[in-house]
């Protein structure tokens, strides 16, 4: 099948009008479109829900029940597939509803010409598109947007928070040069300061987060990037076991970017993968171009470790949302992340599989392609 045929599907409880509508899709171009049929609704129903098609032709009248039916019910179930009503004839009571429900066209059978078919089911699909595109271009604005705010009342509460913090820890350290010879009192303050530094390493990501500029945007090295990276954490690595493997591609050309900002993304993607990764799993850290996406190159961290449930992977960027146990993360390092990768006018994705591994990627642009910030707010 040509890989530009659209997928037709044709819900009807009349074969004659299957026939009828099969002759003219073939007459409108035979390598245009494939064209399935079924009488029957649950079938359809099933079809709609799994994205099966690229179309539905859906008549009004199907047996015992309505197309209006379908469409609701495939549409509470999240079928997002162009649907187009079909009727025996004219009727505008019908045609209105049709428009109401959010039917993408509405055509009587009598009207069925090879080319206003041809043409109704293009426009159905290049206008779904759109709206789809339109709708992602917008989810994607309205993240940024709630990253950045989150990450200005996230600086300004660290920042805050940071000044007391270093008098605390100031404090330990004059208790410590007074206690003598004394291993208790020194074991406490060994503990009190490892928990004011963990509290003191959370407020400087809070700060890092609500940070929007960049460093000057340098051509570097993105194997060389990688290979410092792996330098810091390859001790860790080794002492639990974890292998790790990295693949590039050579005549990748130099990257513009902050270095140490990508870096520092590059690090929380390591010690993310480590942290799923017990004794015997592996770590892969691969650099390539991105097939599908000129200009592009793709970082890519997976870990052979115990993946994440589907129900938690959209939420695994927004800030301090984790899996880890309590203790373990502040849930700021893969919003880090996401918020260097899109300053750089790149973005990242995640794909996990519980029990399989994760595979973050991280995708920046071969040429400056900054992000449009918000102007500073006073």
């Amino acid at each position: 099948m040509p890989l530009s045929r659209l997928r037709v599907l044709l819900v009807d409880d009349d074969e004659d009008d299957y026939l009828i509508l099969r002759g003219q899709l073939s007459d409108a171009g035979a390598d245009a479109f494939h064209l399935d049929w079924t009488p029957e609704y649950d079938r359809a129903l099933g079809s709609a829900v799994a994205g099966s098609y690229d179309v539905l032709l859906i008549d009004y009248r199907l047996g015992a029940r309505t197309g209006f039916e379908l469409f609701r019910e495939a549409t509470a179930r999240g079928c997002q597939t162009p649907k187009i009503l079909l009727t025996g004839q004219g009727d505008r009571a019908v045609d209105l509803e049709a428009m109401r429900l959010g039917f993408d066209d509405y055509l009587p059978k009598a009207d069925l010409t090879p080319s206003v078919l041809d043409r109704t089911i293009r426009y159905a699909v290049e206008r779904r598109r759109a709206v789809l595109e339109h709708a992602k271009i917008m989810e994607i604005a309205a993240s940024r947007e709630h990253l950045a705010l989150l990450g200005e009342i996230a600086a300004g509460v660290a920042h805050e928070f940071r000044n007391p913090l270093h008098g605390v820890l100031n404090c330990v350290q004059i208790l410590r040069s007074r206690i003598g010879n004394n291993p208790d009192l020194a074991r406490w303050l060994d503990t009190q300061e490892e928990g004011l530094r963990r509290m003191d390493a959370i407020a400087d990501r809070l700060l890092r987060l609500g940070r929007h500029e960049l460093g000057p945007l340098l051509p570097s090295d993105m194997g060389k990037l990688i290979e410092d990276s792996l330098t810091l954490i390859r001790p860790r690595a080794e002492k639990e076991g974890i292998s790790i493997r990295v693949e590039r591609v050579v005549d990748l050309p130099a990257i513009p970017m902050d270095a140490q900002r990508v870096g520092e993304a590059l690090l929380n993607l390591l010690t993310n993968a480590l942290d799923a990764c017990k004794r015997g799993d592996t770590v892969e850290v691969g650099i390539l171009a991105t097939p599908g996406e000129p200009g592009f190159a793709t970082i890519t961290v997976t870990d052979s470790g115990q993946g994440i449930a589907v129900d938690l992977q959209e939420r695994l960027f927004e800030p301090f949302f984790t899996t880890k146990p309590i203790g373990k993360g502040s849930g700021l390092g893969l919003a880090l992340v996401k918020r260097i990768a899109e300053s750089h006018g790149g973005h990242v994705d995640l794909t996990s599989k519980a029990g399989q591994g994760t595979t973050v990627r991280m995708r920046l642009p071969l040429e400056v392609r900054l992000a449009p910030t918000n102007e500073a707010r006073g």
